[in-house]
């Protein structure tokens, strides 16, 4: 297909002069070419959680019209490509819808492979990254020893974002059973990505004894979405 084909035709008769006739034969078969249209599909950043979505396009710079038939993608789970439309004629140009929706931080790569009814294929990279946050608690404890009666201590949790994202902070809380001798203040409600934040407790027991709670910590963290 695409190339110059040549043969013979010759023909025996009866005919006393002369006996046979040689007819030259040639001819080309024309096909169809898919080519992707730019060099790679790149959805950026988005952040976890989150949906993307980008046209991707082939061009069909043969001699023929011809039917995108399966459209598949390799690598990364996280591109999906919408195949309700195939099977798609392509005379000229077209796109596809893909999508890209992270769960995870950090970078991802796969390859869109889409083949048409005469067997051509074409190729896309896709890329993007997942932004997320990623909280950490520099202790995981606090201690209010030695605290007189009716009286107040308090102490710092230092809370860092080691994600791509914003760490929002939903709620914070104190729970248990003496939970009422704990107070929370000073919550920071978004720490920055790289960024520190710090929660203060205070402890004002009412009675001796050892006093005990949790302290609780809701935030967009998609690995660790509540944290004690």
């Amino acid at each position: 297909v695409g190339e110059q084909s040549d043969a013979a035709l010759q023909l025996e008769t009866n005919n006393p002069d002369p006996t046979s006739f040689t007819i030259d034969l040639s001819g080309s078969g024309i096909e169809s070419n898919l080519t992707s249209v730019g060099s790679a599909t790149d959805f950026g950043s988005v952040e976890v959680g989150e949906q993307a979505t980008s046209d991707a396009g082939f061009e069909n710079v043969g001699e023929v019209e011809t039917t995108i038939t399966n459209a598949s993608i390799t690598g990364s789970d996280q591109f999906n490509i919408d195949t309700t439309s195939l099977p798609l004629p392509v005379t000229d140009t077209t796109s596809l819808p893909v999508s890209f929706s992270p769960t995870g931080d950090g970078e991802m790569t796969g390859t869109l492979t889409v083949t048409t009814s005469d067997g051509s294929t074409a190729s896309l990279p896709l890329s993007g990254s997942g932004a997320g946050s990623d909280i950490r608690l520099a202790s995981s404890q606090l201690s209010f020893t030695g605290t007189p009666l009716n009286n107040e201590t308090t102490a710092g949790l230092q809370i860092d974002n080691y994600g791509s994202a914003a760490l929002d902070l939903t709620d914070i809380r104190i729970t248990g059973a003496e939970a009422d001798q704990f107070t929370v203040a000073n919550t920071p409600q978004s720490i920055a990505p790289d960024g520190t934040g710090q929660v203060s407790v205070s402890f004002t027991p009412t009675e001796g004894g050892t006093q005990q709670a949790t302290l609780v910590i809701d935030s967009n963290d998609p690995d660790e979405p509540t944290r004690e």
